[in-house]
């Protein structure tokens, strides 16, 4: 009886050492299938861009895959700018909004989004010179991004408009590497000592909070 078990136990685990990789290369192919039958043009690169991270929440790829259902309107302001962005297809309204969020959210942890291209890196690491204001509307979102710094204000208003043009061509706008604005020598000088005000301020509230728990 007990030569039984052993024997029902040992080919149990073999069934499931079988079943599970063809399982997992089921799942594969019917992902690639799919990606395929989308877009077959996509690159590599542009598969690591359509995403954030592998843990988030991939909101870029409903946007991508349904940009001509989205409307957007951007207008400079003298310290920023003002996007609407907005869809009739409330699954994609609500893609706008999630992903607005998202991204806004690794801003703050520092994260860098399309690190191959430069003008994401910079926006992202002169994120705590940018100010947001969100207003979520029945079909979409209204952003108001302003800056105090001259050269940030730059970076704001090119990336709004690189948006415009992923949402105008889709995938293809993906690959795209997008220059900095070039930066005179009064901003960098004064971008420099904001920076170094900024970080000053952050070691001091550290200094402050290690002093209270001691």
């Amino acid at each position: 009886m007990r030569s039984k078990i052993i024997f029902i136990i040992i080919l149990l685990t073999l069934l499931l050492a079988v079943t599970q990789p063809s399982a997992l290369a089921s799942s594969s192919k019917s992902t690639s299938h799919n990606t395929a039958g989308k877009s077959s043009h996509r690159s590599t690169k542009e598969s690591k861009a359509s995403t954030a991270s592998a843990k988030q929440p991939n909101y870029l790829g409903i946007l991508l895959d349904n940009h001509k259902k989205i409307h957007r309107t951007v207008k400079n302001i003298p310290n920023g700018v003002v996007t609407v962005t907005t869809s009739k297809d409330p699954k994609v309204a609500k893609a706008i909004q999630d992903h607005a969020l998202q991204m806004y959210g690794l801003m703050k942890q520092g994260k860098v989004v399309r690190p191959f291209d430069p003008l994401f890196v910079a926006l992202f690491k002169y994120e705590k010179h940018i100010h947001h204001q969100l207003t979520f509307l029945h079909n979409g979102l209204k952003v108001i991004e302003t800056s105090k710094n001259p050269y940030v204000v730059k970076l704001i208003q090119e990336h709004a408009h690189v948006v415009l043009d992923f949402v105008k061509r889709g995938y293809n706008a993906l690959p795209d590497k997008h220059p900095i604005p070039p930066m005179t020598a009064a901003e960098r000088r004064e971008l420099s000592a904001k920076t170094k005000q900024s970080h000053s301020s952050h070691s001091n509230k550290a200094s402050d909070k290690s002093s209270t728990k001691h």
